[in-house]
């Protein structure tokens, strides 16, 4: 099972979501232009992306937890937090 971590300092300057989309390309050796149907479903169709931008942005409550959110796309877990992204392999 393979992780890609990046907890020291995610990338403020772009949406959450395209940093996902870059990973998993990453992970799949190819453009994130190439990621698209038929074989990858767009993310909007697995996860909302404001959702994700929320939760991890605007979502650390009073007792100052961190949040996160882990959901499957394609064949990976991915788990972003504040300040990183994790994708694992199903």
């Amino acid at each position: 099972m393979a992780v890609d971590r990046n907890h020291s300092n995610r990338c403020k300057n772009q949406p959450i979501s395209l940093e996902i989309i870059k990973k998993v390309s990453d992970r799949e050796g190819i453009s994130p232009v190439e990621l698209t149907p038929p074989e990858y479903e767009p993310l909007y169709n697995t996860i909302d992306p404001e959702l994700i931008e929320d939760i991890v942005d605007h979502g650390r409550g009073p007792n100052e937890v961190d949040p996160t959110i882990s959901f499957n796309y394609y064949r990976y877990n991915i788990t972003v937090g504040r300040y990183g992204i994790e994708v694992n392999e199903l």
